[in-house]
């Protein structure tokens, strides 16, 4: 939904976006809402642009993590609940006929996440079906983070896109996980290897000496043609890191418990299929570990990494 995720949708380092990040101000000027009808509302969001003009992007921590006024237009049309929908409908149909060129476009993953909050799971095919509209291409991210709020998920990584790690939030092992679930689906070893700790780079690179990488993502990754691969999954830890990325909820809570203090810990997680169906559950170990001075981030270290990229590519097989 903000800016950022549209502009930076890739599988970005976090810590190449921290100096970037950090040094933008904070705002929050824009309507105010309270009253508005949901029309009145979804046209608040609109951002007038010439045809094939490009999005401009202005970004600031203060869009994830503060009173943005264009989350509190997000909330207000959660407030209407049901009410709300057939104008959300409408306004999708519209970005649906009209794609880049579409002055909702820009703001769409408020209204993507405003949606998935009032329907739950019932949202769902409508958010998948505008992921595999190539003309929406743009919005895939936000449609990832609001199908996750949809199916109650952590996180949902859809084969469409790439994933934006936030500097802005702190770190989280979700990061870790999603960059590996990316480099994955799209068969980048360099980038997964990234995302390993010391344990789990070295049962790769022993697996990797008896058959190449292409070999043994082909014998993992199968497939049927014509399907989109998508996985979610659910860490199973009370509190904000099993939440998903936006909740549409205020405030929004860090988590404060003892992993915090611990260098390496294993977190239940259930994957899914990407209609949401439970397809695997897997003790997936994640390390902290430092990156910048007084930052720290986390990669996956589990010894058996290769049953656990087998057991994520048969969830986004189904």
């Amino acid at each position: 939904m903000s800016p950022l995720h549209r502009e930076l949708c890739q599988r970005t380092s976090r810590v190449a976006l921290l100096a970037v990040l950090t040094l933008l101000p904070l705002g929050n000027a824009g309507p105010q809402t309270g009253g508005e009808s949901p029309s009145a509302l979804i046209r608040s969001l609109s951002v007038e642009r010439r045809k094939r003009q490009p999005i401009k992007v202005s970004f600031h921590c203060g869009q994830i993590t503060g009173p943005r006024w264009e989350r509190r237009t997000g909330r207000e049309l959660v407030r209407l609940g049901r009410t709300a929908v057939p104008d959300l409908d409408r306004a999708f149909d519209s970005l649906e006929r009209e794609g880049r060129e579409s002055s909702l476009l820009q703001n769409s993953g408020w209204l993507f996440c405003a949606y998935a909050r009032i329907l739950g799971p019932k949202a769902a095919l409508r958010l998948r079906r505008m992921m595999m509209d190539p003309k929406l291409s743009d919005a895939r991210c936000d449609l990832d983070d609001a199908l996750a709020l949809s199916l109650g998920l952590t996180s949902y990584v859809s084969g469409t896109s790439h994933q934006v790690f936030f500097a802005c939030l702190p770190p989280q092992p979700r990061y870790a996980l999603n960059e590996l679930i990316v480099s994955l689906q799209h068969g980048d070893l360099a980038k997964l290897q990234e995302s390993l700790g010391p344990e789990a780079h070295k049962a790769l690179d022993q697996a990797l000496q008896a058959r190449s990488w292409q070999k043994l993502r082909q014998e993992a990754w199968r497939l049927r043609p014509g399907i989109d691969s998508a996985v979610g999954y659910r860490l199973e830890i009370q509190g904000p890191w099993s939440e998903p990325e936006e909740t549409l909820e205020q405030p929004r809570e860090e988590y404060r418990g003892s992993l915090l203090t611990t260098d390496k810990f294993s977190l239940e997680t259930q994957f899914t299929d990407r209609a949401g169906n439970a397809c695997a559950r897997y003790k997936v170990d994640f390390l902290k570990v430092s990156a910048l001075p007084g930052q720290n981030i986390y990669r996956i270290d589990n010894a058996d990494i290769e049953d656990l990229l087998r057991s994520i590519a048969a969830c986004a097989a189904e």
